[in-house]
């Protein structure tokens, strides 16, 4: 009778463990998957916040062809001769139409060009650095979800599991070879997994909010599932990466533009000291004698250069200066970034490598150990819980570490300004 007991036992064990990963098998089938790039190509084009950023981008390069362009001439129109008795322009014995034209010293437009041709491109590279950001953001947010979404789908299979050791503690109980407290066990372990499913539902909502605002769809709408990644590793070492980061950075090249506009506005104060011409051509209409033509030439002197032009000139010199040390100090900071975010994703690879080899595989070998021993009556039912919510426990947490691994990633890409080539 014992042994028909075991042997039904063994039975009920296998035929769960069958139906589970069918079921699993099945709910993956039917899932709508959605690739991480599918949703980053979303976000690029319906993203608001990156929208205002590419607005400025637009807007700064608008300004570079009026930035190069002379002064509007002046059209003038003049009466002369007037009869002092009688006031009116139709009297007038003498009319001048004039067309003055301001022409900057040559180079100041051009000088004018560069700077904001260079504005341009600092707003160009804040539009990239919003770019990696929201890049980032749907990344770190697709593999969160996916961390939820692979541990739901890890408890419910635990759940299923656990209900068939709680008929299994059951039937032992029955036929006397178990205790009363083993099937209550049980029942508060699945108390506890329902819990569980509870917050990572909560979880899910919130991911799934946030993915929506950074694509601009409406609240409630579903992105999908996302794919198992890859987890391939890096193929750039430190040393690339860091040469990497100082040629693509954003923010490095953004602080060399911004360098670049405060050299041209200090090579145009310098200029100031130059004089602006002015031509000036009148056509005269008289009524007594000939019609005239007038042409004037005229030159701006740089009489209050002690208090204007060396002033702007001091001014120009200490942002140019403070330009230059802001490059520096972003080439620190590139570099200072990526070997610390390098390190975290060193990290995350040797953690996922752990579970992949040591972790998991021992604690699968304890539960099914654990369950042989149970079935056997050579265990009680508390130690099989505890390998069980120790399996559950170390697979949730490879879950999060496939999820952190992705994300050292991104954010590596974040650092160095582009995508990273993998293995």
């Amino acid at each position: 009778m014992a042994g028909q007991t075991k042997k039904a036992i063994v039975s009920f064990l296998f035929l769960t463990i069958v139906s589970v990963t069918s079921v699993a098998s099945a709910d993956a089938k039917d899932a709508k998957y959605v690739s991480v790039n599918q949703l980053i190509e979303e976000a690029l084009v319906n993203n608001p916040d990156l929208a205002a950023a590419r607005g400025q981008w637009e807007a700064a390069s608008a300004r570079v062809l009026p930035a190069g362009l002379p002064p509007n001439p002046t059209l003038g129109l003049g009466y002369g001769m007037i009869p002092r008795d009688d006031f009116a322009l139709g009297n007038a014995g003498m009319r001048t139409v004039s067309v003055s034209q301001k022409i900057p010293f040559p180079g100041k437009l051009y000088s004018n060009n560069r700077k904001a041709s260079h504005i341009a491109g600092v707003a160009g590279q804040i539009f990239r650095v919003k770019e990696r950001e929201i890049v980032k953001r749907v990344k770190d947010t697709y593999y969160d979800l996916y961390a939820i979404h692979e541990s739901i789908r890890i408890t419910e299979e635990v759940q299923a599991l656990l209900r068939s050791l709680a008929r299994i503690a059951e039937t032992k109980y029955a036929v006397g070879k178990s205790v009363a407290g083993d099937v209550l066990k049980a029942h508060v372990g699945l108390a506890r997994i329902e819990n569980d499913l509870i917050t990572f539902e909560e979880k899910m909502v919130t991911q799934k909010a946030r993915m929506n605002a950074l694509l601009d769809r409406p609240i409630g709408k579903s992105p999908g599932v996302p794919e198992r990644p890859l987890l391939k590793p890096l193929s750039a070492t430190l040393e690339e990466l860091n040469s990497l980061a100082l040629s693509n950075r954003p923010q490095l090249l953004a602080t060399k533009e911004m360098a670049r506009a405060a050299s041209s506005a200090h090579l145009t104060s310098k200029m100031d000291y130059l004089p602006d011409f002015m031509l000036t051509v009148k056509q005269q209409d008289v009524d007594v004698g000939m019609d005239t033509w007038e042409v004037m030439f005229s030159a701006e002197i740089p009489l209050w250069m002690l208090f204007k032009e060396n002033k702007r000139l001091q001014e120009t010199g200490a942002r140019l200066a403070s330009a230059q040390a802001s490059v520096q100090d972003a080439t620190n900071s590139a570099l200072s970034a990526v070997e610390s975010t390098y390190a975290r994703y060193e990290r995350a690879r040797k953690t996922l490598e752990l579970y992949e080899t040591g972790i998991l595989p021992q604690a699968e070998m304890s539960l099914e150990s654990a369950q042989a021993a149970y079935v056997n009556d050579t265990r009680d039912f508390l130690s099989l819980l505890d390998s069980e919510r120790s399996l559950l426990k170390f697979r949730l947490e490879y879950a999060r570490a496939q999820a952190d691994y992705e994300k050292s990633i991104a954010e590596l890409e974040v650092v160095v300004g582009i995508d990273l080539p993998r293995q």
